[in-house]
């Protein structure tokens, strides 16, 4: 009788059954982990985004009535308000010959621009408020004929 003197081959199947299932048990719940994660992050993305928009908003809100409070005093010393080609400037040089300008009244070495990066807009005498001025930020879209104008004439 022969006998065979090689060592019986062992199945591999076993061992690839087991690591499919370790992958499948463990990287599954990772990658449904990670979706609802990432899920959560994106809720938390786009209220962050929410609020810093709603802040920028209050800041230009905040921005046009330190703007009402220069032009006031402007007003006062001057008994005017500064005219559409004065524009904002007149708050910091004196525009002119005008007459008991006092400035400047900004304490700022230049006109702010709105938190979108766009130049604040002033009219006088104004198309909303037509015995003083218009002032406004076109806001996040810079768009002078959108509805999204933030003014001295949208106070909520």
């Amino acid at each position: 009788m022969i006998q065979n003197t090689q060592p019986p081959k062992k199945s591999h199947k076993t061992l690839w059954i087991v690591l499919v299932l370790v992958g499948v048990l463990v990287v599954l719940p990772c990658l449904i982990g990670g979706i609802v994660v990432a899920g959560g992050y994106f809720l938390a993305s786009s209220s962050a985004t929410r609020n810093l928009s709603e802040a920028r908003i209050r800041q230009t809100r905040a921005e046009i009535s330190n703007f009402e409070q220069c032009l006031d005093l402007f007003e006062t010393d001057c008994g005017r308000y500064p005219t559409t080609s004065e524009g904002l400037d007149a708050l910091l040089e004196k525009p002119g010959q005008v007459q008991g300008w006092h400035g400047p009244y900004l304490k700022r070495a230049s006109i702010p621009v709105d938190p979108w990066g766009n130049p604040y807009n002033y009219q006088c005498p104004g198309s909303h408020n037509m015995n003083t001025y218009d002032l406004w930020s076109n806001g996040p879209s810079d768009q002078s004929g959108s509805g999204g104008k933030i003014g001295n004439f949208d106070h909520p």
